[in-house]
């Protein structure tokens, strides 16, 4: 995803605050704060949230499912929580999250791996069982795998 993709995401996805207040946004990395794939994730986040006068809290759980759960129900019951978090479907944790959101009312988007359907019969989509689950933006896969094998195999016989 490049800067400007998640910058127009978060610019139509995110609700406006009011006159003076600062939009406050909670992101949780599943991974190590270096990487390869979150690093960038987060520093383009990072970047759309400056850009867009965004305090972003940015919180890393190392791998540590247990660890990403504690930092999710901190941030949604602090005094200052945050009016959105930003969250990935680790290890199965989005329906603890989605209700960690819902109790404290505070808007959830998850996005880069969804819900198995084990998952999504228990939870539904969006708004349907979880009034502050506002989205989600998931990858597919699928087309990536097919759009990557097909430009190797082009690459391939350019080359012979």
């Amino acid at each position: 995803m490049n800067k400007r993709a998640i910058g127009l995401w978060l610019a139509l996805l995110l609700p406006v605050p009011g006159w003076g207040e600062v939009f406050h946004a909670a992101f949780f990395n599943p991974q190590s704060a270096d990487d390869p794939f979150w690093k960038p994730v987060t520093e383009v986040m990072q970047a759309a949230a400056r850009e867009l006068d965004i305090r972003l809290d940015v919180y890393v759980a190392n791998h540590n499912r247990l660890l990403l759960l504690d930092q999710v129900r901190r941030a949604v019951t602090a005094e200052d929580k945050p009016d959105v978090i930003l969250f990935k479907n680790t290890k199965q944790t989005a329906g603890e999250i989605l209700e960690l959101a819902e109790a404290h009312q505070v808007e959830a988007f998850m996005f880069n791996a969804g819900l198995s359907e084990k998952e999504r019969l228990a939870l539904g989509a969006p708004r349907e069982k979880f009034r502050y689950w506002i989205g989600q933006m998931l990858p597919d896969d699928f087309q990536a795998g097919y759009d990557l094998a097909r430009m190797l195999v082009l690459t391939a016989q350019e080359r012979g």
